[in-house]
């Protein structure tokens, strides 16, 4: 689609808005019918990584790892961002590129790991249902009134 859209003569800058306004419109319509749905939170934090990645191969990792943190089915797309990063990468520094992308890995996906540490393994109690019950730790807590808050944004 954004070919077809550059073919017709518009910026770039329009363009990218073009496609995000369609690649997020349902999901967006979805928190009416289903508040507290997570996927357009987690679209926009794989969005931010990839742009943030084509500028700087250290700064993707923040965005990425509030989407592992938010669904953590956005590890599938890790491999993809992976050679994304080392192919863009000039030859001589596709090594390097590929050491540090591996170390901002780690360091996005700690927290999640963290909390699924605490947790014992046990998804729910990291959702809504732990964050809200007596015993949960400041952790759930506090990552829960983190994106409490992007529920009501649709």
């Amino acid at each position: 689609m954004a070919y077809a859209l550059r073919s017709e003569g518009l910026s770039r800058p329009l363009v990218a808005g073009i496609t995000a306004i369609i690649a997020t419109a349902t999901p967006i319509a979805w928190t009416l019918v289903f508040p507290g749905y997570i996927d357009t939170m987690t679209y926009l934090m794989l969005w931010l990584s990839v742009i943030a990645l084509s500028r700087n191969v250290v700064l993707w990792a923040v965005p990425f790892g509030i989407g592992v943190i938010n669904h953590e089915s956005i590890l599938f797309l890790a491999p993809a961002l992976f050679v994304y990063a080392v192919l863009g990468a000039e030859p001589q520094k596709r090594l390097r590129t590929g050491a540090l992308w591996g170390g901002m890995f780690l360091l996005s996906v700690a927290p999640a790991a963290a909390m699924r540490i605490q947790s014992g393994g046990r998804v729910q109690d990291v959702m809504l249902g732990g964050a809200l019950s007596q015993g949960a730790s400041l952790l759930q807590l506090g990552v829960f009134a983190a994106f409490e808050v992007a529920w009501a944004i649709p």
